[in-house]
């Protein structure tokens, strides 16, 4: 529900899954995600827990990509 609202009020919202790692009833996605056209790129992390097949808990974590990277491979 959290996440069609999210995608209403950010129509032009794009979301690049990178990798995604799974153990046992855990899995976790590492994404690209830009909510608009002018705002900032940010990496994305969610950690969902599953339970009879249903999605039981959910984490996650975000951050923007800074203008200036320390390092070569940056965030993705």
């Amino acid at each position: 529900m959290g996440m069609q609202e999210n995608t209403l009020q950010n129509p032009g919202k794009e979301l690049e899954v990178q990798r995604v790692i799974s153990e046992g009833t855990l899995i976790a996605v590492h994404s690209r995600l830009k909510m608009s056209a002018m705002g900032p790129m940010v990496a994305v992390v969610h950690i969902c827990r599953f339970e009879a097949g249903k999605l039981a808990e959910l984490w996650d974590i975000g951050q923007a990509q800074p203008a200036q990277m320390e390092n070569d491979f940056g965030m993705f």
